[in-house]
């Protein structure tokens, strides 16, 4: 009797063991929905950008806004949110309303709605690599200093739409571009606020570093470029010789210098 009660008991556990021990479900989570923001220049010459935004919600009857006060290579605190003017709903209900709840913040109340717009202004006449310059033949736009995103928000994707004005051409960046025209998107908010965007009509020369294939920026009449490299390569100090390989019909070369055969140039 004692044998036939043990033998029950292994079965048993047995049998509770292979159910455990069974692979749970797969289940993928569904990526979280974009912010996404449109860039108006309707009147270049200002130095106006007109920024639109859009937020999901998740259903909070509230979401807290946020414009950065430091940009990425650049820590000290920045007063970005000085250059920000006439932030209001778009298209809202009747149950959106915005306030300003710091210095760099903004409360919305969504009265219930899956996704909030707004629209501001952001003025930019200040030419370095921590701030915008906006005029009517080109403008250079840093993250930081340009979008509002939401706390909490970070690792969501951001997307960034331009409507370019009639006599610009495009645009550089390091946002990976998407399917339509003029298009742009990021991973998350790090990666927008480390992605200087140039707009109008930027002489753009395509050079290869590191086997990878990357470009440098010009924007007109402004004494700074931009070089854009591969990620993991080693940022060069100012004044570095970087062994590139470049197509000289879109390239101004200081020298050319010849090498002699079987040399490495």
């Amino acid at each position: 009797m004692s044998r036939l009660v043990c033998g029950v008991l292994v079965c048993a556990s047995l049998a509770i063991a292979t159910v455990q021990g069974q692979p749970a479900a797969q289940t993928t989570a569904a990526p979280p929905d974009a912010i996404r923001y449109t860039l108006r220049f309707p009147s270049p010459q200002t130095h106006y950008v007109e920024v639109e935004a859009t937020y999901p919600t998740g259903g909070q009857p509230q979401v807290e806004l946020f414009m950065a006060v430091w940009t990425p290579g650049s820590y000290l605190v920045r007063e970005y949110e000085r250059n920000v003017e006439n932030v209001m709903p778009r298209g809202a209900g009747a149950g959106t309303t915005i306030v300003k709840s710091a210095k760099n913040r903004w409360r919305v109340t969504t009265g219930g709605a899956k996704t909030v717009t707004i629209s501001y202004l952001v003025y930019g006449r200040e030419m370095s690599v921590r701030t915008n310059w906006i005029d009517e033949n080109f403008a250079v736009l840093n993250g930081a200093a340009t979008f509002i995103s939401m706390v909490g928000g970070n690792a969501r994707p951001h997307d960034v739409r331009v409507e370019l004005p009639a006599a610009w051409t495009g645009s550089a960046t390091a946002l990976t571009s998407a399917s339509a025209p003029n298009t742009l998107h990021a991973e998350d908010y790090d990666t927008l606020v480390d992605s200087p965007i140039v707009l109008g009509n930027p002489v753009v020369k395509p050079f290869t570093v590191a086997g990878k294939a990357r470009y440098f920026v010009e924007p007109p009449h402004m004494q700074a470029s931009m070089l854009f490299l591969p990620s993991g390569v080693a940022v060069p100090d100012v004044g570095e010789t970087v062994p590139v390989r470049v197509r000289y019909t879109a390239t101004d070369v200081d020298a050319v210098v010849i090498s002699e055969p079987g040399a490495t140039s």
